[in-house]
């Protein structure tokens, strides 16, 4: 499916929008800071979708980033905007690959997405592995922005959200 809504509850009703150059079947959809969206993965009649779009809603228009953007994440990718604009890969997603054999292959490693320079950087793998149909959720910082992480960074302001917790996995 390439086609994309936005709901307006005011109207209320669903706003058709431009579509995507890449049909999306269970892709992930991430709001940045500046009002864009990205959207990631999703199969396209068999393959995972590999390339990302950004939706300008001041435009209505859709834009592939460049190649340095792309990265092969199976269906329903878990991604969360991190405070600084950069959006975490946290490793765990839908399923396992096209065939989805059991048991599954692990993930690929947990990274992060760089929205201003279309990079990824890698971060590791978890210390449990394979999230496979895991979950992950942001949390809210810590109540004293004196209090430090345990690796000499202190907290952010409050407000904005830099821990995420992972869970479950097959």
């Amino acid at each position: 499916v390439a086609v994309t809504y936005t709901f307006d509850p005011g109207a209320p009703g669903w706003i058709k929008h431009a579509n995507m150059a890449f049909g999306r079947w269970y892709p992930t959809a991430v709001s940045l800071d500046n009002g864009r969206v990205l959207v990631l993965s999703g199969r396209a009649a068999g393959p995972v979708v590999s390339e990302i779009e950004s939706f300008n809603p001041a435009t209505n228009a859709w834009t592939t980033l460049p190649a340095s953007a792309n990265k092969l994440l199976d269906i329903y990718p878990s991604l969360h905007l991190m405070a600084g604009g950069k959006v975490l890969y946290t490793g765990t997603r839908w399923e396992g690959g096209s065939s989805s054999p059991r048991p599954w292959p692990a993930p690929p490693d947990s990274a992060l997405f760089n929205p201003a320079t279309n990079t990824w950087a890698s971060i590791g793998p978890h210390v449990i592995p394979n999230r496979t149909e895991g979950t992950s959720v942001l949390l809210p910082p810590r109540a004293s922005a004196a209090h430090h992480h345990g690796h000499g960074e202190a907290m952010p302001p409050p407000g904005t959200l830099s821990r995420v917790l992972v869970l479950g996995g097959d």
